[in-house]
């Protein structure tokens, strides 16, 4: 679980990168050694939960035949496959949970544990209704096209100005990419472009103090009453109330 900060995958056939507010669940029958590249202008927080096959034949005896189980374990005897989905308020609240727990010992392990088994029950649903329901069902140059193209919006959101050009960039039609990139990462593509650019100029008016009219600019609108109108409406305040003067 993503709580804040990026990362571009680096591990060939797995798309291990990731970003703020989503979830992913990956699933394999092999040990896999990944590789990613955190991008360090963004801090990162993350909350991961492993589940072994051990621990499947630790409780098959309690929890055998119940759909949901049985389809998680079987997920664990195949090939790799990888799920994201956005994350809701429930998860965001279980992760924080789970960061901000202090102490040590017998108490703060059971409440470790608990929230464990929170988080493993609201991922179960992930495996209800026959079984798993991969986000990514494309074949490996469709799948590797859209996250060439993800981590070009990451690098330089201000680069994606239509999607027309960025299908254009990436030789594909603009249907086919919004669908191959909504299959693979759960989120539209525009919608993605407009979190990215905003995520963007948020920081360079925050953390850079660079005028509101140059983030504007720099993160692809041509106007900055614009990009002040998106932004109150994604934060809750115009960008120069979050403005820092050096």
């Amino acid at each position: 679980m993503v709580l804040d900060g990026y990362a571009q995958g680096k591990t060939a056939g797995i798309d291990t990168g990731f970003r703020p507010g989503e979830f992913w669940i990956s699933s394999t029958n092999d040990r896999v050694s990944t590789r990613k590249v955190i991008l360090s202008a963004h801090p990162v927080r993350t909350v991961e939960l492993v589940v072994t096959p051990q621990w499947f034949e630790f409780v098959q005896t309690r929890f055998g035949g119940d759909p949901a189980f049985d389809a998680m374990g079987a997920a664990v005897e195949r090939a790799t496959v990888t799920r994201r989905r956005p994350l809701d308020a429930r998860l965001k609240q279980i992760a924080r949970s789970i960061q901000h727990s202090t102490g040590s010992g017998f108490a703060t392990a059971l409440y470790l544990e608990s929230r464990a088994l929170d988080l493993l029950a609201a991922l179960a649903a992930e495996f209800q209704g026959g079984g798993e329901r991969p986000a990514v069902d494309l074949k490996a140059p469709a799948l590797e096209r859209v996250v060439a193209v993800r981590e070009q919006i990451d690098r330089d959101p201000a680069v994606a100005t239509t999607i027309t050009a960025l299908a254009a960039a990436f030789a594909v039609s603009p249907s086919k990419l919004k669908q191959d990139f909504s299959a693979a990462f759960g989120v539209g593509l525009g919608r993605y472009i407009h979190e990215r650019r905003l995520q963007f100029g948020r920081e360079l008016v925050e953390d850079h103090g660079v005028t509101v009219s140059e983030a504007a600019y720099r993160c692809g609108y041509g106007q900055p009453a614009n990009f002040t109108t998106a932004f109150k409406r994604r934060f809750g305040r115009p960008p120069s109330a979050v403005r820092r003067f050096s």
